[in-house]
């Protein structure tokens, strides 16, 4: 196994277009993304060449540093991650270079591994927790798929059509305010302050500025009614998958049910457009009932698992602090 010394951008950019695996995720694209917006972090990505010729890329920015010490994440906003390849890599070579990359220097590493390749285990150098997303497989036609959605979904979906709604691809910087505008609004519905809870305004405007150069990767798809935006989803695309990164809707219009509007019709688009997955994403530690809404859009379930490494000295440590904690508490409860 060779490690690349210096990385050039093309060869990540050919390695994910040639992975069946990857997601927008794993290209530079959304790396610059996260650079840009955030300044306190650093792109870390490593490649190496296997012994078969193989290219592999594992996508990685470095959160915090010290001196040589750094804490790495795949990727940013714990999106799907992971290690891309042109070519087959076994599971024990795979894990191999997990266990290279987490050197003496990296205090730790935290991934979410992609719903379309293979299942990885990493035990026990790293700890898993269990996640699922839930995806559309893009395998029939539009009309089957429709047909086959639960009744109060099809009729969400005609009420508003006749209602007026229409969902259509927005370009323009404004179209981006508007739809950050009702993302705030639905903030204040979860009962959160926007000034204090979810995403900042800059990464809306760096996603708009590299629509401009790459508007078949990034697209925001809004739900109008009367002229307005009253919803949203922003999606991203990269091979044969189709992502859902980020949704909301007005409070006022929730009774129109544009996210189902929405969602259909983008299943329909990217069925003409040829791609094989629809995926809403995984909700994490979200609401229930985003959960369940998911279930009932025609989704199939894909486990995921968050893999976190920590560096055995710190782990160690760590635990010798709670265990001489809870000691503590211990002796003190039995003095009282």
């Amino acid at each position: 196994m060779y490690k690349l010394r210096h990385l050039d951008t093309q060869t990540w950019w050919d390695v994910a277009q040639q992975c069946a695996d990857a997601t927008f995720f794993h290209t530079p694209l959304w790396a610059e993304i996260a650079l840009r917006t955030h300044p306190h972090l650093t792109d870390a990505t490593q490649g190496f060449i296997l012994p078969s010729g193989v290219r592999a890329i594992f996508p990685l920015l470095a959160t915090r540093r010290l001196g040589p010490l750094q804490s790495l994440m795949s990727t940013f906003e714990y999106c799907y991650g992971g290690i891309i390849s042109d070519g087959p890599i076994s599971a024990y070579d795979l894990k191999r270079l997990y266990q290279h990359i987490c050197g003496w220097n990296v205090t730790g590493l935290r991934f979410l591994e992609s719903p379309l390749g293979m299942r990885h285990d990493l035990t026990p150098s790293f700890l898993g927790q269990a996640y699922e997303t839930h995806i559309v497989r893009l395998d029939t036609d539009f009309d089957t798929f429709f047909t086959h959605l639960p009744k109060d979904r099809r009729n969400a979906y005609r009420k508003g059509s006749r209602e007026g709604v229409r969902v259509e691809v927005a370009t323009s910087y404004e179209a981006y305010q508007d739809y950050y505008r009702v993302y705030q609004d639905t903030i204040r519905r979860w009962g959160e302050d926007p000034a204090h809870y979810g995403y900042r305004w800059e990464i809306f405007d760096t996603i708009w500025s590299l629509a401009q150069e790459y508007p078949n990767l990034i697209k925001l798809w809004v739900a109008y009614l009367d002229g307005k935006i009253i919803a949203g989803n922003l999606m991203f695309y990269w091979n044969r998958h189709s992502v859902a990164w980020h949704g909301c809707a007005y409070t006022e219009y929730l009774r129109y049910k544009p996210y189902v509007m929405l969602d259909i019709e983008l299943v329909r688009d990217a069925m003409n457009q040829g791609y094989a997955y629809y995926d809403l994403n995984p909700t994490g530690d979200l609401r229930s009932s985003i959960t369940t809404y998911k279930a009932q859009l025609g989704t199939q379930v894909y486990p995921v698992t968050s893999w976190q490494y920590q560096h055995p000295l710190l782990l160690r440590g760590r635990q010798l602090y709670q265990y001489l904690r809870q000691r503590s508490v211990a002796q003190e409860a039995h003095h009282e």
